[in-house]
């Protein structure tokens, strides 16, 4: 009986595991270019990261993303993808990277949102950045932490563009890049170090690989 209570005991003590999304437009099924091979690492570190349950969630054409999931079962990963539907054809001059599509499959966004209520996400994380606007109101929850991976220094790159006059105020992006400017975050130097992010004082954060190698 002892033992039992014992073991109980021990059981009721573990900490909770974090639920931990991973969102990205790359196709992480391809290992012939730098930056699939990067967002790989990423999503590979954060499932060997210890009381972390992973759910890589990437969006795509239909047979680009169901391949994915061979990855994501080898590092012991949950794979949700949503495949894009009959597209909306938006019209946007000088549009940027992912910018297009974001906006003719709105359904992603949507879909998206009722993966993360499904499973209770704590954590999202967004790699890389242009990703993110596929997925708008994920930026809108209050109790989701975010971490947003970039491949270079964005926050930076923004503000500077802002003091020059050359952000018009109306994009998507240029909100995503100054939110974090807006908040006064500090970089990380583990994007991965959970626990640390979690005490962090605000839900968003930007990282930057480079910065980690």
């Amino acid at each position: 009986m002892g033992n039992r209570a014992s073991c109980w005991t021990a059981t009721r003590s573990q900490p909770p595991r974090r639920k931990v999304v991973y969102f990205s437009r790359e196709d992480l099924s391809r290992v012939d270019y730098g930056g699939a091979l990067i967002c790989r690492n990423t999503a590979r570190r954060i499932a060997q990261t210890v009381g972390v349950d992973l759910t890589i969630c990437c969006t795509g054409h239909s047979g680009q993303v169901e391949r994915i999931s061979t990855f994501a079962n080898s590092i012991g990963a949950k794979f949700v993808p949503i495949v894009f539907k009959e597209p909306k054809a938006p019209e946007i001059k000088n549009a940027m990277m992912f910018e297009l599509e974001s906006k003719a499959y709105r359904h992603v966004d949507e879909e998206f949102s009722e993966l993360l209520d499904s499973i209770g996400a704590d954590t999202l994380v967004v790699d890389y950045l242009y990703s993110a606007m596929f997925i708008p109101s994920a930026f809108k929850r209050r109790s989701l932490r975010r971490v947003t991976v970039t491949l270079n220094r964005e926050v930076a790159y923004a503000r500077d563009l802002r003091l020059r006059g050359l952000l018009s105020g109306k994009s998507v992006l240029e909100t995503l890049l100054l939110r974090a400017d807006d908040l006064q975050q500090k970089q990380l130097c583990d994007c991965l170090d959970l626990q640390r992010f979690a005490s962090a004082q605000t839900n968003d954060q930007e990282v930057c690989p480079a910065c980690c190698l």
